[in-house]
C-alpha cells in the first residue's frame, strides 16, 4: 500500500518538480558595471544570460549621466519579488554592485543646425521669380540625454505653411527617443496686389487693376489673394479703394450664367443627349445648380452650370 501511494505521489508531483527545476536560474551580480542610462535594466548589469522578463526589469530609472549608484543583492531580490520574477532565482557574485551611468546631457539648442536641416526638407518650393524662402527655428533648451550621435527626424509628415508652425521633432540615440516641440516660422514670398484705382462691386477682376509686389506671407495678416492667377474667374465682392490689399474675402466667383440670360440647356437621358433653349432664373457660377425654364415646355427645372451660357440637366 505504501509503495503504491509513493508511486502515485511521484506521478502527480513529477511534472511539477520538473517545471520547478526548469525555472531555476542564477543571477550573478558584478562588483561594478558601466551602463548607458538614464533607464537601467537588470539585463545591463548581470554577467550571464537571465530570463527575458527579468532581463527587461527596470532597476533604476531617470539616472543622470555621469552619476554613480549602488544596488545590493537584497534590493535586486526585492524588485524581483515585486515583479513576480523571483521564482527559482539564486543570486551570486558581489553583495553590492556599483553602477556608473555614462553618456551626457546637452541642450537641444546644440542640435539646432541638424534640426534646421531636417525642417528645411519640409519647405514647399519657391514660386517662380520669388525671393528665397527661409526658416526661423525656435528650439527649447531642454536637456537631452545622449549616449551617441543622435538621429534627428520629424514626427508624422507635416507640411510647413507660410507663417508660424508647431512641429514635433524626435531625437533618437541608442533606441531612446526624445520628442520636443519646435516652433518654426516659414518666411515664404508671394505676389500680393494693391488696388490702383477704385473698383466697384461686381466688377470682373483683372491683373492690370493692381500693383503687384513680393511680400513675406509670415508678416501678412488676414488672407491676401496670392498671385495674378488667383483673379481668374472672380468678381469684386465689395467696392475696393486705391491702395487696398486684395484679400480672398474681397473676391467672389464670376457668374457664367446671369439671371434672365438665354442659355443652351443640354438634356441628358441615358445615352441620349438633346439641346434646347432655356432662360436662367438665377445667376450661377461653374458647377452650381440653378433654376432654368425650358422654352420648349415652359417647365422649370434645376440644371447645373457647365460653361459660359451652358447648363446641363440629367433626367
Amino acid at each position: 500500500m505504501k509503495l503504491g501511494l509513493l508511486i502515485l505521489l511521484i506521478l502527480i508531483l513529477g511534472p511539477a518538480m520538473q517545471v520547478t527545476a526548469a525555472q531555476a536560474w542564477v543571477l550573478v551580480l558584478p562588483d561594478s558595471v558601466v551602463v548607458q542610462g538614464p533607464t537601467v535594466r537588470l539585463g545591463q548589469i548581470v554577467t550571464r544570460p537571465i530570463p527575458t522578463g527579468a532581463n527587461d526589469m527596470i532597476v533604476q530609472n531617470s539616472r543622470r549621466p555621469g552619476t554613480l549608484e549602488t544596488i545590493s543583492r537584497r534590493t535586486v531580490l526585492r524588485q524581483l519579488v515585486s515583479n513576480g520574477l523571483a521564482t527559482g532565482v539564486r543570486i551570486q557574485g558581489a553583495q553590492t554592485c556599483r553602477i556608473f551611468v555614462s553618456g551626457q546631457e546637452i541642450p537641444a539648442t546644440d542640435l539646432a543646425v541638424e534640426i534646421h536641416s531636417v525642417l528645411k526638407a519640409l519647405m514647399p518650393p519657391d514660386r517662380t521669380g520669388a525671393p528665397a524662402s527661409w526658416l526661423e527655428v525656435q528650439v527649447p533648451e531642454t536637456p537631452i540625454f545622449l549616449a551617441e550621435h543622435p538621429l534627428v527626424r520629424v514626427s508624422g509628415h507635416p507640411v510647413l505653411k507660410p507663417g508660424r508652425n508647431q512641429v514635433r521633432v524626435q531625437i533618437e540615440a541608442r533606441g531612446r527617443v526624445h520628442e520636443i516641440p519646435v516652433g518654426v516660422v516659414l518666411h515664404s514670398f508671394a505676389e500680393i496686389g494693391s488696388v490702383k484705382k477704385a473698383i466697384a462691386r461686381n466688377v470682373t477682376l483683372m491683373p492690370e487693376m493692381f500693383n503687384w509686389d513680393w511680400k513675406d506671407l509670415a508678416l501678412e495678416a488676414g488672407d491676401p489673394a496670392l498671385n495674378r492667377e488667383a483673379l481668374l474667374g472672380f468678381n469684386s465682392a465689395r467696392a475696393l479703394a486705391p491702395g487696398e490689399c486684395l484679400r480672398s474675402s474681397d473676391m467672389k466667383p464670376t457668374p457664367m450664367v446671369c439671371v434672365g440670360d438665354p442659355v443652351e440647356m443640354v438634356i441628358v437621358r441615358g445615352s441620349v443627349v438633346a439641346t434646347v433653349r432655356g432662360y436662367a432664373r438665377q445667376s450661377g457660377c461653374l458647377g452650381q445648380t440653378i433654376p432654368v425654364r425650358n422654352e420648349l415646355t415652359g417647365r422649370l427645372v434645376n440644371a447645373r452650370v457647365s460653361g459660359p451660357g451652358v447648363v446641363e440637366w440629367r433626367k
